[in-house]
């Protein structure tokens, strides 16, 4: 036992240094070499700790958990996005950037959760290995959000704290409940869930830098919250089959409208359809149309006059104007302006 326990804790300690070794030694070297040690560490992990494996209690109550919560929270966030506004994304639009970063996220991934899962069922006698589990992990995300070569003063120090590393703590608090509980899918289902839509959804709410951190510090507590007391509720045995039943009910007419909801934002965000949402990052056509509003623009057109508001492509931005000169509509020739523009 005592032998499990220091290798379990010398795997900690060469984690921790690891990741202040790229953050501050090897800061301006590329992400690619922080990923590529970061699995030759899991590997080796992997091999030198074994954990038994065995079916878990509070799998799918923990994976419903998740999934309900969090397709609430982009159901919520993106109706708010009508009140507050949206932003363009800054990742790339191009398929091989969406694959790339796709690709970078399931590898950080894959081996943080394999290594939390390996180093915590190991170490679940021992509260000083699970605590100091969650400092690794939460230092491991940090080179995947923010560099430390952008600090420059006190103020960018502060930023920093608030919006990356806060967040990023709190989401740990829960990762490491959640694989405590049940093991690394459901940790795993809620990185991904949480982070690939950033790299296929072009537009999202703009909150600003506040309350996207608050938000990002909340929605961990809120997940944890819900969990907490599902595991509690199953291992007290409190429930009456009737309400079961009729709770079940209610739970699906709420998956299923939230399912919907969902489906029709990604229909209008993912631009492979007809009809998609665009958010203005401009103030060229104010006050007809503001900086941060979303238009619904329709791909398939007749005719169009002056007057109408067009949206086409100029240097891989959609541009959207008001026509003032329809030159050859089967040509697609139009003089364009926006309306606070003073030239066309």
């Amino acid at each position: 036992m005592k032998n499990n326990y220091f290798k379990l804790l010398i795997v900690e300690m060469i984690l921790m240094l690891f990741s202040f070794f790229y953050l501050f030694i090897l800061k301006g070297f590329s992400y690619i070499y922080y990923l590529i040690g970061l699995v030759i560490i899991t590997i080796i992990t992997t091999r030198i700790i074994k954990i038994e494996k065995r079916k878990e209690r509070f799998n799918t109550e923990l994976m419903l958990v998740i999934i309900i919560t969090l397709i609430f929270y982009y159901v919520f966030t993106y109706a708010s996005g009508f009140f507050v506004g949206f932003f363009y994304s800054t990742y790339s639009r191009s398929i091989l950037g969406i694959l790339r970063n796709i690709a970078l996220a399931t590898v950080l991934f894959l081996s943080i959760e394999t290594l939390r899962e390996r180093i915590i069922k190991a170490g679940i006698n021992y509260k000083s290995i699970i605590i100091i589990s969650y400092f690794v992990f939460t230092l491991l995300e940090i080179p995947s959000i923010f560099s430390f070569t952008n600090i420059t003063s006190n103020k960018t120090i502060l930023e920093a704290i608030t919006s990356v590393l806060i967040p990023i703590a709190s989401k740990n608090v829960f990762l490491t409940y959640c694989t405590y509980k049940s093991g690394r899918l459901n940790s795993l289902i809620y990185q991904f869930v949480i982070t690939i839509p950033t790299y296929l959804v072009p537009i999202f709410p703009n909150f600003g830098d506040y309350f996207t951190t608050i938000i990002n510090l909340i929605l961990p507590m809120i997940v944890l919250l819900l969990a907490f007391n599902i595991v509690n509720l199953k291992r007290e045995k409190i429930e009456d089959s009737r309400k079961v039943k009729s709770k079940k009910l209610i739970n699906r007419i709420l998956i299923g409208i939230m399912v919907f909801l969902m489906l029709s934002m990604m229909y209008l965000t993912c631009g492979l359809f007809r009809f998609f949402a665009l958010a203005i990052g401009s103030e060229s056509m104010s006050s007809a149309i503001n900086k941060g509003d979303l238009v619904i623009i329709d791909k398939k057109y007749k005719k169009l006059s002056e007057g109408d508001i067009l949206a086409f492509n100029e240097s891989d931005k959609i541009i959207v104007h008001r026509i003032t000169q329809v030159i050859d509509d089967k040509a697609g020739l139009y003089k364009t302006k926006g309306d606070k523009n003073n030239s066309e």
